[in-house]
């Protein structure tokens, strides 16, 4: 029975010992990660859109539900749309740039 406890006891403390480092490591990454998405996110945008030099994020509430995201060139090239929909696997999801001709420029599946 003391074997028991005392596995139990060890079980325990190495539970949260583990459990820290995983908290202090997810703190310490959860900046890099974060900058990380947001570089690829904007590398995207540019990439279905490449006349625009910087975007601005617009409000989605007009726009159907499949669309996730919406941005707006700063310079007036066009548009890009991150749209999100079921697919067999998960979710499949896609980004479009629009020119200010109203004509696709180009579109990619993100996942």
């Amino acid at each position: 029975m003391k074997d028991f406890l005392k596995s139990i006891l060890v079980l325990g403390v190495l539970c949260l010992i583990i459990s820290a480092a995983l908290a202090v490591t997810n703190s310490k990454t959860a900046v890099i990660i974060e900058a990380a998405a947001a570089e690829k996110a904007e590398q995207a945008r540019q990439a279905v859109l490449p006349e625009a030099d910087s975007f601005t994020k617009l409000d989605i509430s007009n726009l159907p539900p499949t669309v996730t995201e919406s941005y707006k060139a700063d310079n007036g090239a066009g548009y890009v749309f991150m749209m999100a929909t079921k697919g067999y696997g998960g979710q499949i999801k896609l980004i479009c740039g629009i020119d200010a001709d109203d004509k696709i420029t180009s579109c990619m599946t993100l996942s």
